[in-house]
């Protein structure tokens, strides 16, 4: 996705070692929150533990939003955004009752990641 674009990645607000890993040794700290990896010509952002007026910021300049399934979600499609949702297929009938009124959505049922990862690409190839 970084051939094309500039991806930002948020941790959302729990820590784990997966998380801190990739902080340590893959990405460069810009600032407590912020940090970032130069990728061809673009770069990859990791906003680390950011307050919704952070995202409210970076919604308003971002061009497609991926997720596994929160209520930011509602939050993103108030600007508009292209958004691709991860969903647990054991309740989908759940999800249905909050996502009926949402524009410029498509989902993913949660998978095994090398297959979710293809479909994502997939989908963001099949728009341009």
């Amino acid at each position: 996705m970084s051939k094309k674009n500039n991806v930002l990645i948020s941790s959302g607000l729990v820590d784990f070692d997966l998380l801190n890993l990739l902080k340590k040794n893959f990405f460069i700290k810009h600032s407590d929150k912020i940090y970032y990896k130069k990728s061809e010509s673009n770069f990859i952002y990791l906003i680390y533990k950011p307050s919704l007026n952070d995202l409210e910021s970076l919604f308003k300049k971002s061009k497609i939003f991926i997720l596994c399934h929160s209520g930011i979600i509602h939050a993103a499609n108030s600007f508009g955004i292209k958004i691709i949702d991860i969903l647990d297929k054991n309740y989908h009938n759940w999800y249905l009752r909050w996502i009926s009124y949402l524009k410029n959505y498509n989902f993913f049922y949660r998978t095994r990641f090398n297959v979710l990862k293809e479909k994502i690409i997939n989908q963001i190839n099949s728009d341009d």
